[in-house]
């Protein structure tokens, strides 16, 4: 766990430095996509248990937050100040046992983006920000969005088993 956050942590600094050099509106997606498998990414992230058990909500377990990045890297989202609520929703999301459903991480992520792009819009609205500066935020709620879509996998995998017991099925009835 703490080389994968390590390597996370490099690959953010590397992500860092290329959107400082890279022409506006570029595209991340595919450069992200590239180290997402070797994080655990894709689309089969999923928490399952072994021998027939489902996951269930660990009893007494509370989820967590650390804001905006990981342990070892904090995301600098001050020009955005509530995309930090955002970040917390989203790993109490992670670290809420999503019971075995298929779709737990995707709706995480997909909470995640409507949370950024709604503080950039309400923002906006307010006149706090140039269309420039809305711009910028927009560009950056989709690279946190591509962040944890693309290299998300481990942590919401690590926050599962803390927030999950493995328990057999229940049987409707009996």
């Amino acid at each position: 766990m703490v080389i994968r956050a390590m390597f996370t942590t490099v690959l953010l600094l590397v992500l860092a430095v290329w959107c400082t050099a890279a022409d506006d509106g570029a595209d991340l997606s595919g450069l992200l996509s590239l180290f997402g498998d070797a994080l655990g990414g894709g689309d089969s992230c999923q928490y399952n248990c072994n021998n027939g058990l489902e996951p269930r909500a660990r009893k007494g377990h509370v989820a967590t937050t650390n804001g905006c990045g990981t342990d070892f890297f904090r995301v600098d989202v001050s020009d955005y100040p509530d995309f930090e609520k955002c970040c917390n929703k989203h790993d109490v999301c992670y670290d809420t046992c999503d019971e075995g459903r298929s779709s737990g991480r995707h709706d995480c992520d997909q909470s995640f983006q409507k949370c950024m792009k709604k503080v950039c819009k309400s923002t906006s609205k307010k006149g706090a920000l140039s269309t420039k500066q809305k711009s910028a935020c927009t560009s950056t709620a989709d690279l946190m969005y591509s962040g944890v879509v693309a290299m998300g996998c481990g942590q919401y995998m690590d926050s599962q088993k803390e927030a999950c017991v493995c328990k057999r099925p229940t049987q409707n009835g009996l």
